[in-house]
């Protein structure tokens, strides 16, 4: 038997124990816990609250559905496409800088400034 099918023997055992000890019970008090147990279900759905999220909850909907959802989807491209050019411009200016230093310093062999 493996572990899958031992948690599920245990959790019948459970239910079954629960279920012949309810039935040993009142009747007004399975019908309070039965109330309590509904008045409970109910706050806990009022309790929930929508949240802003680009996760749609599917992996077969991939694509963001509210306009806001849209929105902050575009902003983070243009982010990451900003971030990316913002990266790439500053990494030529540093190999432009490193040979003007060079030809500055004469640290460069004749080769370089002969057209071949």
């Amino acid at each position: 038997m493996n572990k899958q099918q031992q948690e599920s023997a245990r959790a019948k055992k459970i239910s079954d124990v629960l279920t012949h000890s309810c039935e040993q019970l009142n009747h007004d008090i399975v019908l309070r816990l039965h109330q309590s147990r509904e008045a409970a279900l109910q706050s806990s759905v009022a309790q929930r609250q929508t949240i802003l999220t680009l996760n749609t909850g599917h992996f077969s909907q991939l694509l963001p559905h509210s306009g806001i959802q849209w929105l902050l989807a575009l902003l983070m491209l243009a982010i990451v496409i900003i971030g990316t050019g913002g990266y790439w411009q500053h990494s030529s200016k540093q190999e432009l800088s490193h040979v003007d230093i060079a030809i500055l310093t004469d640290d460069l062999p004749l080769e370089v400034f002969v057209d071949k």
